[in-house]
């Protein structure tokens, strides 16, 4: 498996380019940074030890951090140094979309457990809301137990439950009861909801339950219709204008470069 690396400027810019291109052309409300971390260290493999990057961190620091011993001056200042090239990345795009569009809404998928996220995924959550960088967290706290990580999430969004969004899983079954209440703890504090993901949150009949319960009150736009015509036509759809073929490929490039926000594979 490979990723982009985050330690490179180019690999920064050519996405930052990317979306630029979307901001540019085309009237849209916001654009959210999934995947941006590097993958989760294991037991077997950690992430970022690439040729490029140690060169960079040996040349900033002076010294090799290959094999620094866990929990070492030498390994944290090598963590220190990866969580600063994701938010080199968070920075730019923030800086360089929102002078295109000011009112771009940037929002950032985050580990809901903030203490992991720094540490594990490289996210410096707390940093980038202080700093401006971003409008929303969308918090990817995919279990039942919801109550504890709003608390733990709200805390981090600047004191202020509006710049948090939790995320609810609707692809692990749960049942209808239990994501009502995981929707209803989440208003009650005071933050947003997303669901992870489209499909299963129509196909799975959440949809059509939360339109009625949880979420009736909301401005959550549900429209069980038109997720029904979109999964079931099987036409082509008329356009006014020629289909750009080139752009359709950079477009898709760049769904898959959204989840490749990260270093490399040792």
């Amino acid at each position: 498996m490979y990723f982009l690396n985050p330690a490179r400027p180019e690999c920064r810019n050519w996405i930052v380019n990317l979306y630029k291109i979307l901001v540019e052309n085309y009237d849209i409300d916001g654009i959210q940074l999934d995947y941006v971390r590097y993958p989760q260290k294991t037991s077997s493999v950690d992430w970022g030890y690439d040729e490029y990057t140690i060169n960079k961190f040996i040349e900033e620091k002076g010294f090799d951090p290959t094999n620094a011993a866990e929990g070492s001056y030498e390994a944290q200042a090598f963590v220190a140094f990866k969580q600063q090239q994701v938010t080199k990345f968070v920075k730019a795009c923030a800086t360089e979309l929102k002078a295109i569009n000011p009112d771009l809404i940037l929002s950032l998928s985050v580990s809901p457990y903030y203490s992991k996220g720094v540490s594990n995924f490289m996210q410096s959550a707390e940093l980038w809301m202080d700093e401006g960088y971003g409008d929303l967290l969308v918090a990817m706290s995919y279990s039942e137990g919801m109550s504890s990580l709003t608390n733990s999430s709200i805390a981090v969004a600047c004191d202020s439950p509006a710049n948090t969004v939790m995320g609810v899983s609707t692809i692990n079954d749960f049942t209808l009861e239990s994501v009502q209440n995981q929707v209803n703890t989440i208003l009650e504090a005071g933050a947003g909801v997303s669901f992870f993901e489209y499909e299963t949150f129509y196909s799975k009949g959440y949809a059509g339950s939360l339109e009625n319960t949880a979420l009736k009150d909301t401005q959550f736009n549900i429209d069980v219709d038109t997720y029904k015509t979109d999964v079931e036509r099987d036409d082509v759809i008329d356009v006014d204008e020629p289909v750009n073929v080139g752009e359709i490929i950079l477009y898709v490039v760049l769904a898959v470069a959204v989840l490749a926000i990260i270093g490399e594979v040792i």
